[in-house]
């Protein structure tokens, strides 16, 4: 392996492909980074919370353990939103179905930081929702962030209300970036 001397970059090597943090072997083959071997051990992981909590479904029933059984449904979005494996599309659809599943139980007058904390997680599938209407899944997430922020800031909490407010305001950024983008083409 050769090495560049110019600068601060003399540590690295000039035949890696593309990327310095790429490991070679000594046949110039591509190695595993430690992030990409993060990324299996935490789809990995992903893949038994999934099974976990399905299976945790076949005994909280929401007639019997209504607050497991949500509990429970919120986690499921959770990972599903953050699922590795499987379709980006339909893991973001599942999300949306356990969050809206979660909220049947979690009410603004019986469980309010429940609520206000599935609101978010579900605004937030909503602003990265593949299938549907790009501006409809927008006014979506807009409508539930700003639901969890008025609850969030209702009982106090200023962490949530912290978190609503901010994605709020990444979710107004995109619809004015988005609008401004179109009105460029429009002028194209």
């Amino acid at each position: 392996m050769k090495i560049k001397k110019t600068g601060n970059d003399s540590h690295i090597p000039n035949n890696l492909p593309h990327r310095p943090s790429t490991l070679v072997n000594r046949e110039g083959e591509s190695l595993p980074t430690a992030t990409q071997h993060m990324d299996g051990e935490r789809a990995e992981k992903l893949e038994h919370a999934i099974a976990n909590y399905e299976q945790a479904l076949q005994v909280y029933a929401r007639e019997s353990s209504p607050v497991e059984w949500a509990n429970t449904e919120s986690n499921l979005g959770n990972a599903y939103a953050e699922r590795i494996r499987g379709e980006r599309a339909e893991n973001l659809e599942r999300a949306i179905a356990h969050y809206e599943q979660a909220l049947q139980v979690y009410t603004r007058a019986s469980f309010p930081a429940q609520w206000a904390a599935t609101l978010n997680n579900l605004a937030a599938a909503y602003a990265q929702r593949i299938r549907g209407e790009r501006a409809e899944n927008l006014e979506r997430a807009i409508a539930h962030y700003e639901q969890a922020l008025a609850a969030s800031t209702n009982i106090g909490d200023l962490y949530s209300s912290a978190r609503a407010s901010y994605n709020l305001g990444l979710a107004h950024y995109k619809r004015c970036t988005k609008s401004t983008q179109l009105r460029t083409l429009a002028l194209m």
